[in-house]
């Protein structure tokens, strides 16, 4: 006879009719239902547990709600969720960056104005970099000889 651990094990996985359990389990499942009440108790309480899943699903909600009252717990469902996500990321992430997030929100293009900021920054950097690589050193010490443009030696090759 099956041992009513395992008659427990296949209840929680299968639930509380036993037609839907795999047919290898059903006959010694069925004679130990019959014989204990331990087991029978088990089999009620998946049974519960099977209806609570089934009041749960769509038609039940069709059923139990207002036409339209479905649409607006959804509604509120996903935005409650969406909120918990929300709140979890920012508390994982940087101080900082849910005060940039806030603000990329109020301001659509702003990420766009960063970008090209960021991109004529490095622009100006590189051509002040390519300046003071090229740009030869004045002969003397004279102030005189400082303030004179210099040629570049990339012209002059």
């Amino acid at each position: 006879m099956m041992p009513l651990s395992r008659f427990a094990a296949l209840a929680d996985s299968y639930g509380g009719d036993i037609g839907r359990w795999p047919e290898i389990f059903r006959d010694e499942a069925r004679a130990l239902a019959a014989a204990s009440a331990q087991a029978r108790a088990r089999l009620a309480e998946a049974a519960r547990l099977d209806a609570a899943l089934m009041a749960g699903s769509r038609r039940a909600l069709e059923t139990l709600l207002p036409p339209g009252a479905e649409d607006a717990a959804v509604a509120r469902l996903r935005r409650g969720v969406a909120g918990r996500i929300a709140a979890t990321s920012l508390a994982t992430t940087a101080p900082w960056a849910g005060w940039l997030a806030r603000l990329a929100d109020r301001l659509p293009g702003l990420p766009r104005l960063a970008g090209l900021a960021t991109a004529g920054g490095v622009a100006v950097m590189a051509g002040l970099l390519v300046g003071a690589l090229t740009v030869a050193q004045p002969d003397g010490d004279a102030l005189v000889s400082l303030m004179q443009p210099t040629p570049l030696a990339v012209f002059i090759e």
